[in-house]
């Protein structure tokens, strides 16, 4: 069955931006966890850039097809380089909303939802910080053992 969740017309990079929110936040009401969201929103992002580079740009299309989330343009030639399609199956398709309610959670999300892209931007900003600083850790910890490890004094 495919529920279709968000059509969103992609011309200038604010649209781009407005994607990236979108997608992020669709992610999350599909239960999601908060480091697959902004991988999810990251890489729509990519897609929806690739169609400003079309002059008029292009449609992103979100649908959930069964246990699976796709994010797609039809806008795009397959020769083109750059994305033109997401799938990323449900995390817990058991705990995802009735595709039923998905219409009207959509409806309210665009409506409660604050076009302020840079509010978007900052949290973006956070989330790569935060990775950074976990990627930071976890090589410290890999080069201290490493260390541990060759020095016969340790």
């Amino acid at each position: 069955m495919i529920t279709s969740l968000l059509t969103l017309r992609v011309r200038s990079r604010r649209d781009v931006l407005v994607a990236r929110q979108r997608a992020r936040q669709v992610a999350g009401l599909l239960r999601f966890s908060p480091r697959r969201q902004h991988m999810i929103a990251a890489a729509v992002f990519e897609i929806a850039f690739g169609l400003t580079r079309r002059p008029g740009g292009g449609t992103l299309q979100f649908e959930l097809h069964g246990d699976a989330f796709h994010v797609f343009t039809s806008d795009l030639p397959a020769r083109m380089p750059g994305m033109q399609r997401l799938v990323q199956l449900l995390p817990d398709p058991a705990q995802t909303p009735a595709p039923e309610d998905l219409p009207w959670l959509m409806e309210q999300l665009m409506w409660h939802t604050p076009r302020n892209v840079f509010e978007e931007i900052h949290l973006q900003n956070r989330v790569l910080l935060d990775a950074l600083r976990e990627l930071e850790a976890h090589e410290v910890g890999t080069n201290r053992g490493g260390r541990e490890r060759h020095n016969p004094a340790a």
